[in-house]
């Protein structure tokens, strides 16, 4: 049989619709916030857990159609959720919706907490894994760290452990943390960082990092048109009062002590071309966490799931064996019972089926409340 080539079209129609059985709607948390999330159920006879998506900055949900797509074929039901202040959640100021929050990262770890014990509904006795990207990183780090037992397993692509600091050492990042917190303090607070004079520009990097505008190639032409035709999803680039508190959580969260507390498996996908994360901290949370796989892809962004093909196959192909393991091992220690915990050598077998990445790698319905 020939197989037909896809055209251009059709290619990117792929990406463009929404995931089979996409759902939305949206919750209101302990604080009054409205937060819109959405439900993907996964495409196989057989389920093999949940999957809980969330976003980077200036991001939302709608452009991870394909990832949540790819988690729907491995089986997974996909939740995912607009953080509040970005996408089509609330709004602090309606007035300048626009402007990004300066309260700090824990309210996102807290309305992620909300989300997974009132809105989500975990298939049980499957695991239940996180995924998410960048500024979602840091947010999911600060989670799995404030609250154990409750994920299975994390895919983390380019996570915003720490921020990169004007290309200057970690011990400089004192100085660094001062130009934003006295910034903040004389009025700069909800200032977007500026684009010039010279230490301006360096700072700016962060800035248009975050904003995730990179090169082509039809996933970033996705990524684009989607923000297009999203106006209400947009947010301004990120202010001094911003990186400030952004800052603070991540002091504290990169400590040795604090990655220690990470024991479920973990897998950190680390761009070799980045302007926005320190990547040595990739390098650290894979050595000090208990069970943390670091894939580096040297000519990779810094959004990985929007690469070019062979930086994206090479991703899904680790993400891929990674969720397998996460799986197998999940039903392997739920299925043990005394009588058979010498099972030992099938098991082998069957862990070899799922080989893991190597860390040095290749440089159910919705609430009834607004559905729609």
């Amino acid at each position: 049989m020939v197989s037909k080539k896809l055209s251009l079209t059709q290619t990117f129609n792929r990406l463009d619709y929404q995931p089979p059985g996409w759902r939305e709607s949206y919750f209101t948390n302990q604080y009054h916030h409205e937060l819109r999330y959405a439900f993907a159920p996964a495409t196989t006879a057989e389920k093999k857990g949940t999957v809980v998506l969330t976003h980077g900055y200036g991001e939302f949900i709608d452009l991870y159609y394909l990832a949540i797509k790819e988690y729907q074929k491995m089986g997974f039901d996909v939740w995912a959720m607009d953080f509040y202040g970005f996408g089509k959640s609330g709004r602090d100021d309606p007035s300048r919706p626009t402007n990004p929050s300066t309260k700090g990262m824990l309210r996102h770890v807290r309305d992620l907490d909300f989300f997974i014990k009132n809105i989500v509904q975990k298939n049980e006795g499957k695991p239940l894994l996180m995924n998410t990207h960048s500024m979602g990183g840091h947010i999911g780090l600060l989670y799995l760290q404030r609250h154990p037992g409750v994920f299975d397993g994390a895919v983390m692509s380019s996570p915003l452990f720490d921020i990169y600091r004007l290309g200057l050492s970690i011990i400089c990042r004192p100085f660094i943390r001062a130009i934003f917190n006295v910034a903040s303090v004389l009025g700069f607070k909800d200032t977007p960082v500026p684009e010039t004079p010279a230490l301006m520009n360096k700072i700016n990097r962060v800035g248009g990092a975050l904003m995730d505008k990179k090169h082509g190639g039809l996933r970033e032409a996705f990524n684009q048109m989607m923000r297009l035709h999203t106006p209400d999803a947009r947010v301004e680039r990120p202010t001094f009062g911003w990186i400030a508190k952004a800052f603070n959580t991540i002091v504290r969260s990169t400590k040795t002590s604090e990655l220690k507390k990470v024991t479920i498996p973990m897998l950190i996908g680390s761009a070799g071309v980045e302007s926005l994360v320190d990547v040595s901290t990739h390098e650290k949370a894979a050595r000090v966490m208990k069970d943390a796989t670091l894939i580096k892809l040297p000519t990779a962004l810094h959004g990985l799931w929007f690469e070019d093909d062979n930086n994206y196959n090479l991703w899904l192909k680790n993400v891929k064996a990674f969720v397998g393991r996460v799986t197998l091992n999940y039903e392997l220690a739920h299925s043990h019972t005394p009588a058979d915990q010498d099972a030992g050598p099938d098991a082998d077998k069957i862990r070899a089926a799922f080989p893991v990445p190597s860390r040095k790698g290749p440089d159910a319905p919705l609430p009834e409340s607004r559905i729609s």
